[in-house]
């Protein structure tokens, strides 16, 4: 795999943190220890194959920034070589889920 992508989607989680704790005041610290730990797409897809929603999304919904969410990262068309279709699906329904629409 792509090392050089694998880092830019590292920092770019890593982004997300900080975007949410100043725009939207939530600290994620469980993610960003995650993050800090497996890297950038390991947790992704570890945070994609819970079975349970992480309280980061319901916190991120209600500040209404979904937009800050890891699932909306992963859905941008340059970290596809990262995802498998299953991974994308997953993040999809779970927008979906909280009733998000991209803009």
């Amino acid at each position: 795999m792509n090392a050089a992508l694998e880092q830019e989607f590292h920092d770019a989680m890593l982004g997300i943190f900080e975007r949410a704790k100043k725009e939207a005041s939530y600290s994620a610290n469980r993610f960003h220890q995650l993050v800090g730990r497996l890297g950038g797409k390991a947790a992704a897809k570890q945070m994609l194959a819970s079975k349970t929603l992480s309280e980061d999304l319901t916190h991120l919904s209600l500040a209404k920034r979904l937009d800050l969410s890891m699932e909306v990262l992963i859905l941008e068309a340059q970290w596809a070589p990262l995802f498998s279709d299953q991974e994308r699906a997953i993040a999809v329904k779970r927008l979906k889920d909280f009733g998000y629409t991209a803009s």
